[in-house]
């Protein structure tokens, strides 16, 4: 039993300790377990924990020792932060200037509508979204204000160009302060994890940030990709689970009914409630009422392959594989994720664009060429 749950680590009891009191503002002691220190501080800034727990430091006189340390990082993180704020603010700008369609559905603006403005949750990179038709564009607009390519990105023709949207979602740079900014053209690479509706006053709401005007996803939305995206990378950082119980608070039991149904209707149903399993396991957040009579045994491996992700308990390819296939019982999901290959692949092994196809079958060759 106990090789079972091996990744029941000291240094995790002590985390998921810690963050249970700041949820729910609480005392309770922390478990008197024998602990590595620096095991410790590198599980926070691996999670992005750093600035949310410096914020409340002060209630842990058993972080003593590691306050300091734990302030340093803090810092850094928010000094990045503010590099990345102002990153942001130039490319919404920029990018209403010449008449592109920004939405923003994560990073910053969605922080500040969890968490209020706070500095308890800082972003790692900044994240917009435009349309396919106009990524050419917002490329272009960057590289003239001195942003340059990453160097993963690959240099297509038009027909690997094609290819590339179809397969991908995203395109990163870098900022001239050296920010990561990734322009995504999709919300994810399987377009039939979170399909969004053709009628756009649907999905998205007009709000502002900083003085901008902007447009965002609604709240059910957006909580639905933060929730897909967090299964989709095995909920490798915490944050973005203490994500998830902080906006849960926003919704009202009427809400919560409609949150439901959206996720029925877009086979997210399991997803959702394996997420509030997840996070009533790891954090004894309360299971909202309406989802009381829902939540099941079904539920069990989410927690579990959940808590070892969370846990940073190292995953087999074979497993983040299924987990990504067998993400939600959709027939077109399956089969376009079975599809995909990493955009990389075209530049490894160069074959006929017209037997594109055949790029899922070599991908064995590939990754191992890789």
């Amino acid at each position: 039993m106990a090789k079972k749950h091996n990744y029941i680590t000291p240094e995790f009891q002590m985390v998921l300790a810690i963050v249970k009191n700041i949820i729910f503002n609480t005392n309770t002691p922390l478990p008197a377990v024998s602990y590595d220190s620096n095991k410790l501080l590198q599980y926070f800034t691996q999670n992005n924990l750093n600035t949310f727990i410096a914020g409340h430091i002060d209630n842990f006189p058993e972080l003593t020792e590691l306050k300091k340390g734990i302030v340093i990082r803090a810092k850094k993180s928010l000094t990045k932060n503010l590099l990345l704020q102002a990153d942001l603010l130039r490319i919404i700008d920029l990018a209403k200037e010449n008449k592109i369609n920004l939405v923003l559905f994560k990073g910053h603006p969605v922080n500040e509508m969890i968490y209020g403005n706070s500095n308890h949750r800082t972003s790692t990179d900044v994240d917009i979204c435009v349309p396919p038709t106009e990524l050419l564009l917002m490329e272009k607009l960057l590289l003239e204000k001195g942003y340059t390519e990453d160097s993963r990105n690959l240099q297509l023709n038009d027909k690997e160009f094609e290819l590339f949207l179809k397969n991908d979602n995203e395109k990163g740079y870098f900022s001239p302060t050296k920010s990561k900014v990734d322009v995504h053209f999709k919300l994810f690479k399987n377009p039939y994890i979170l399909p969004l509706p053709t009628i756009e006053s649907d999905y998205l709401i007009r709000t502002t940030y900083c003085n901008r005007a902007i447009y965002r996803m609604n709240n059910a939305y957006t909580l639905l990709y933060l929730i897909s995206h967090g299964k989709i990378h095995y909920w490798e950082k915490m944050m973005w689970l203490i994500d998830i119980v902080y906006f849960l608070r926003k919704f009202n039991e009427e809400e919560l009914i409609e949150l439901f149904e959206l996720a029925k209707k877009n086979k997210l149903d399991q997803v959702l409630l394996g997420t509030i399993s997840l996070c009533n396991v790891a954090f004894d957040m309360p299971i909202p009422q309406v989802f009381e009579s829902k939540i099941s045994n079904k539920q069990a491996p989410y927690v579990l392959q959940g808590l070892k992700s969370l846990a940073s308990n190292k995953t087999t390819k074979l497993s983040k594989w299924k987990q990504r296939v067998f993400m939600k019982s959709d027939l077109k999901f399956f089969l376009y994720q079975i599809s995909l290959f990493p955009s990389r692949d075209m530049k490894i092994v160069k074959i006929p664009f017209a037997k594109r196809l055949l790029y899922p079958l070599l991908r064995p060759i590939t990754y191992i060429l890789s």
